[in-house]
């Protein structure tokens, strides 16, 4: 699998060497020559004066070479950022194939566009050069009769070798990308195969470390080139003071580390915004819960409704209100026996008939109380006839009867609980009447 994709696996792999620190060096030595050409316009000989002329008209053309060099140098940048998030990503096993490819797909992006960058800069830096050699063809050969002519032929001749040097790290950056771009293709082809669960052959966590160094030398390179590029921007020869140690070394900072704590600064705010988003759901719900609180307080449709999942706060207290509600009804219930007991004494039934007997003892009180004497009924003989009643007697033409005997109508009620009589004892004995015969 690494054969495929080797390159993207190891970026110092390849048979073309991008040599940024030594890309860097070139490009500011070849500049220096025509920085000093900038600087020193006044010459004695025409010839000379002529020759330097058209060497700094090639200055604008290698401003735009060195433009075009430091955007590939942030394009470059950008690749080992994706590179290193990339590798990231296969650690931390969290993302699906698709997510991968779609990963990989802007990765191909931004080495497309660094790998057409440094072509145009090379084609830039070539003009440059070739332009140079015609000038050096050109000189005459009264030029280098003098001392003074002898140092321009030289400066010259400094700037072309500068420039064959920066020219040879261009050719193999440019040809560094084109690798990438065919590994990047193979990676794309395999990358079903890899496996998204953090176990893959391939020592994943050397892979960031090698990109973490090339986007490193990216950044320095990168600083190079800015300087140079800021420094040759006025071509009057007005050019700015050089960078102070403090401006380098906040140019030096590592990129990385800074597209870490970004990373990680965003990763807490949105921690923070889905905490917030929680904290207003809960406020939002526990005032919807207190206003139903409210209405189970105020509107008697509630009553007996728990607004919430939560137990009732007072659940004890509801359950003694309803026991003492309860016992509330039973003695309204027996005051409403009472009454009606004594009202209706006769019509009550007793124990023995299986009825209720609450209000029993008014009833008894009121069965007691003497009434008016009924006839008594003549007691039947076994045939059938009356037998004659032995309390009924005439003296002077009148009924003398016991009115003070109980009868059957007059039977008393028994109280709810009380012990049953034996039946000897429930009627009571009827007193002997007297007869008196005159």
């Amino acid at each position: 699998m690494s054969d495929l994709w080797q390159l993207f696996a190891n970026p110092e792999s390849s048979d073309h060497d991008a040599d940024l620190d030594g890309l860097a060096k070139s490009a500011r030595k070849s500049f220096g020559i025509i920085e000093l050409w900038q600087k020193q316009r006044s010459f004695d000989n025409p010839l000379v004066k002529a020759t330097v002329d058209r060497i700094v008209k090639q200055g604008p053309a290698y401003y735009r070479a060195i433009h075009q060099s430091a955007e590939t140098a942030q394009n470059g940048c950008s690749f080992a950022r994706d590179a290193i998030d990339f590798c990231q990503r296969l650690l931390r096993a969290e993302d699906s194939v698709d997510t991968l490819k779609s990963g990989l797909e802007d990765i191909k992006q931004v080495a497309k566009i660094a790998h057409q960058g440094s072509t145009e800069m090379n084609k830039l830096f070539k003009l440059v050069r070739t332009e140079l050699f015609q000038i050096s063809k050109d000189i005459p050969s009264e030029i280098i009769t003098s001392r003074t002519d002898r140092d321009v032929l030289t400066q010259l001749e400094r700037a072309k070798d500068d420039l064959n040097v920066l020219i040879q790290h261009v050719c193999s950056f440019v040809d560094w990308w084109g690798d990438m771009n065919t590994s990047l293709a193979n990676l794309e082809e395999i990358l079903p195969r890899i496996k998204v669960d953090g176990t893959n052959p391939f020592r994943t966590i050397v892979v960031k470390e090698r990109w973490v160094k090339v986007h490193n030398e990216y950044v320095a390179y990168k600083r190079e080139i800015s300087e140079v590029e800021d420094y040759y921007k006025n071509l009057s020869g007005d050019f700015p003071a050089p960078p102070s140690a403090s401006e380098i070394e906040r140019l030096s900072v590592d990129e990385t580390v800074a597209a870490m704590l970004a990373e990680q600064r965003r990763r807490k705010d949105e921690a923070k915004r889905l905490a917030e988003e929680k904290r207003k759901a809960e406020e939002k719900r526990m005032a919807e819960i207190d206003l139903k609180r409210q209405d189970f307080e105020v509107n008697p449709k509630y009553q007996g409704v728990i607004p919430t999942n939560e137990k009732a706060p007072e659940e004890k207290n509801r359950v003694g209100e309803e026991r003492n509600k309860a016992e509330e009804g039973r003695s309204n219930d027996k005051k409403q026996g009472a009454r009606w007991g004594l009202a209706n004494a006769d019509k009550r039934p007793t124990e023995e008939a299986g009825g209720s007997v609450d209000g029993g003892k008014a009833a008894e009180e009121e069965a007691r109380k003497p009434k008016p004497a009924e006839k008594e009924k003549p007691h039947l003989t076994e045939k059938g006839k009356p037998r004659p009643v032995e309390k009924e007697q005439l003296m002077n033409g009148k009924a003398v009867t016991d009115q003070h005997a109980p009868t059957k109508a007059h039977k008393t009620t028994k109280q709810w609980g009380a012990k049953k009589q034996k039946p000897g004892k429930q009627q009571a004995t009827k007193k002997p009447s007297c007869c008196i015969i005159m």
